[in-house]
Protein backbone atom coordinates (compact mmCIF):
# COMPACT_ATOMS: atom_id res chain seq x y z
CA UNK A 1 0.00 0.00 0.00
CA UNK A 2 2.90 2.34 1.04
CA UNK A 3 4.53 1.93 -2.62
CA UNK A 4 1.43 1.78 -4.18
CA UNK A 5 0.20 5.70 -2.69
CA UNK A 6 3.63 6.64 -3.63
CA UNK A 7 3.24 5.85 -6.96
CA UNK A 8 0.09 7.57 -7.42
CA UNK A 9 1.05 10.59 -5.78
CA UNK A 10 4.51 10.86 -8.06
CA UNK A 11 2.30 10.63 -11.12
CA UNK A 12 0.04 13.74 -9.91
CA UNK A 13 3.01 15.60 -9.28
CA UNK A 14 4.75 14.72 -12.91
CA UNK A 15 1.18 15.45 -14.42
CA UNK A 16 1.05 18.77 -12.20
CA UNK A 17 -2.18 17.44 -10.77
CA UNK A 18 -0.42 18.22 -7.00
CA UNK A 19 2.33 19.47 -5.54
CA UNK A 20 3.79 18.43 -1.85
CA UNK A 21 5.42 21.60 -0.61
CA UNK A 22 6.93 20.69 2.73
CA UNK A 23 8.22 22.90 5.40
CA UNK A 24 11.72 20.68 5.68
CA UNK A 25 14.83 20.86 3.47
CA UNK A 26 15.29 17.85 2.02
CA UNK A 27 16.53 16.84 -1.76
CA UNK A 28 13.21 16.45 -3.80
CA UNK A 29 14.87 13.84 -6.32
CA UNK A 30 15.66 11.38 -2.97
CA UNK A 31 12.03 11.98 -1.54
CA UNK A 32 9.56 13.65 -4.27
CA UNK A 33 7.21 12.25 -2.60
CA UNK A 34 7.36 14.00 0.93
CA UNK A 35 6.55 11.76 3.99
CA UNK A 36 2.97 9.75 4.55
CA UNK A 37 1.74 9.16 8.01
CA UNK A 38 -1.28 6.79 7.77
CA UNK A 39 -3.74 6.88 10.38
CA UNK A 40 -5.36 3.53 12.25
CA UNK A 41 -8.58 4.05 13.89
CA UNK A 42 -9.02 0.96 16.24
CA UNK A 43 -12.40 0.87 18.39
CA UNK A 44 -13.03 0.01 21.59
CA UNK A 45 -16.18 -0.29 23.83
CA UNK A 46 -17.30 2.39 24.97
CA UNK A 47 -18.37 2.37 29.15
CA UNK A 48 -21.21 5.06 27.77
CA UNK A 49 -23.44 2.08 26.20
CA UNK A 50 -26.88 0.64 27.33
CA UNK A 51 -26.10 -2.89 25.99
CA UNK A 52 -27.88 -5.93 26.93
CA UNK A 53 -25.51 -8.38 28.73
CA UNK A 54 -25.73 -10.82 25.53
CA UNK A 55 -24.59 -8.27 23.16
CA UNK A 56 -21.87 -6.78 25.61
CA UNK A 57 -20.73 -10.55 25.97
CA UNK A 58 -20.56 -10.45 22.02
CA UNK A 59 -19.35 -7.32 21.66
CA UNK A 60 -16.51 -7.81 23.92
CA UNK A 61 -15.87 -11.75 22.27
CA UNK A 62 -15.66 -9.57 18.82
CA UNK A 63 -13.46 -7.04 19.85
CA UNK A 64 -10.78 -9.55 21.87
CA UNK A 65 -10.30 -11.54 18.89
CA UNK A 66 -9.91 -8.50 16.36
CA UNK A 67 -6.92 -7.74 18.94
CA UNK A 68 -5.50 -10.77 18.94
CA UNK A 69 -5.19 -11.34 14.92
CA UNK A 70 -2.97 -9.40 12.46
CA UNK A 71 -2.96 -5.84 12.53
CA UNK A 72 -4.16 -3.66 10.16
CA UNK A 73 -0.60 -2.51 9.50
CA UNK A 74 0.46 -5.44 8.40
CA UNK A 75 -2.41 -6.29 6.31
CA UNK A 76 -1.52 -3.20 4.30
CA UNK A 77 2.44 -3.87 4.50
CA UNK A 78 3.06 -0.65 6.15
CA UNK A 79 6.41 0.55 7.92
CA UNK A 80 5.85 0.62 11.24
CA UNK A 81 7.48 4.70 11.30
CA UNK A 82 4.59 5.57 9.16
CA UNK A 83 1.58 4.66 11.23
CA UNK A 84 0.07 6.23 13.85
CA UNK A 85 -3.08 4.25 16.49
CA UNK A 86 -5.53 6.15 16.88
CA UNK A 87 -8.22 4.93 19.28
CA UNK A 88 -12.03 5.59 19.19
CA UNK A 89 -14.62 4.63 21.64
CA UNK A 90 -17.48 2.72 19.81
CA UNK A 91 -21.05 3.62 21.16
CA UNK A 92 -23.23 1.52 19.51
CA UNK A 93 -26.54 2.10 22.26
CA UNK A 94 -26.01 5.40 24.25
CA UNK A 95 -27.59 5.60 27.82
CA UNK A 96 -31.01 7.11 27.54
CA UNK A 97 -32.25 8.01 31.10
CA UNK A 98 -29.57 9.47 33.06
CA UNK A 99 -30.72 10.06 36.33
CA UNK A 100 -28.38 12.82 39.00
CA UNK A 101 -28.70 12.85 42.41
CA UNK A 102 -27.22 15.50 44.15
CA UNK A 103 -25.68 14.99 47.64
CA UNK A 104 -25.80 18.10 50.13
Amino acid sequence: MNLFMKRVVEELIENGEASVDTQYHINRDEYPTGDFKYVIIQEFLSRENELPLREQLIMSLYLAVKSVTASPQNWFGLDPGSVELEEVPLVLQPVQDLQLKRNR
